[in-house]
């Protein structure tokens, strides 16, 4: 016969390891008063630095959010680690009615906003849009991208909300998602705390 503090003490372990194996939640981030200090150094072993790209993407994003109170980007470096690579990671903080606004416009740039043909060496192809929902640690993520005619990335954004105040986006116009999933995850894991 099972006793009831047995039953007790097996639910309690249960409900112990149901929590630690859960996925974290927004309430699992902490960025505090300046969330840019979650910007990685590193994401899998390859350096995060400023870059001219990233600047110049970030002044474009504050010309977009122009109250933003924090602000900061990093491109990825490439897998050789000699030259920058096609990824950058952007942490932002300000109004939560400005970080809406700015992802719509992100959104409305890889659709409608872009021009519906690219001219090059294999004539020309169409521009489609495409929108996704992925799970990156725990927290939905928008994955917006403009696709050629072949179905290849062009650019793609991955926005997520960790808090209302806090965006953090990755912009890759390399068309290595994995890289772009990759920059996500890095920076919600050193605000986790």
């Amino acid at each position: 016969m099972v006793s009831r503090a047995s039953v007790a003490l097996l639910l309690l372990v249960t409900g112990l390891l149901l929590a630690a194996c859960s996925s974290p939640t927004a309430a699992d981030y902490n960025f505090g008063s300046d969330a840019t200090a979650a910007m990685p150094a590193e994401v899998d072993g390859r350096i995060a630095q400023a870059s001219p790209e990233a600047e110049s993407t970030l002044e474009q994003l504050k010309q977009l959010a122009p109250n933003l109170t924090n602000a900061k980007a990093a491109t990825i470096s490439s897998a050789n680690g000699d030259e920058v690579g096609a990824v950058s990671l952007f942490v932002l903080q300000g109004p939560t009615n400005s970080l809406n606004a700015l992802e719509d416009r992100i959104s409305v740039a890889m659709g409608s906003g872009r021009e519906a043909k690219l001219s090059g060496p294999e004539g020309t192809a169409r521009y489609q849009y495409r929108q996704s929902q992925v799970q990156v640690a725990g927290l939905d993520t928008a994955v917006v991208s403009t696709v050629d005619g072949s179905g290849k990335s062009v650019e793609s954004w991955a926005l997520v909300r960790p808090k209302d105040d806090v965006l953090i986006a990755g912009r890759d116009i390399g068309n290595n998602q994995e890289a772009l999933i990759a920059g996500i995850e890095a920076t919600l894991a050193k605000a986790q705390g």
